[in-house]
């Protein structure tokens, strides 16, 4: 299993579940051209990490992407279906491409 088809089954559950806790995820990636990044967006995911990377640029683009993210859970249960009809907007921490919806 590939890591949006991963994303797509944590977001199913959490839908179904009728959850308003979130997972954040974020893909770590060499691919982040345009497509990639809609088709991340589309399944679910929160951003994408740039490779290369070091460890100590991986933790400082997860700490500051998760109040970003969390914000943006705090909007509501997560849907799928949401995402599909919106227009991906991205906003960049360091190496980390953040999806806005």
């Amino acid at each position: 299993m590939h890591g949006e088809e991963a994303t797509r089954q944590i977001r199913e559950f959490e839908e179904s579940t009728g959850s308003m806790g979130f997972t954040p995820i974020i893909a770590l990636s060499g691919a982040s051209d345009k497509e990639d990044q809609i088709a991340y967006f589309k399944a679910g995911m929160d951003g994408i990490i740039s490779k290369p990377l070091d460890t100590k640029t991986l933790a400082r683009s997860v700490k500051d992407s998760i109040g970003f993210i969390e914000k943006l859970h705090s909007q509501g249960p997560f849907k799928l279906a949401d995402r599909a009809s919106k227009p991906l907007r991205v906003r960049t921490v360091g190496q980390t491409t953040l999806f806005d919806c």
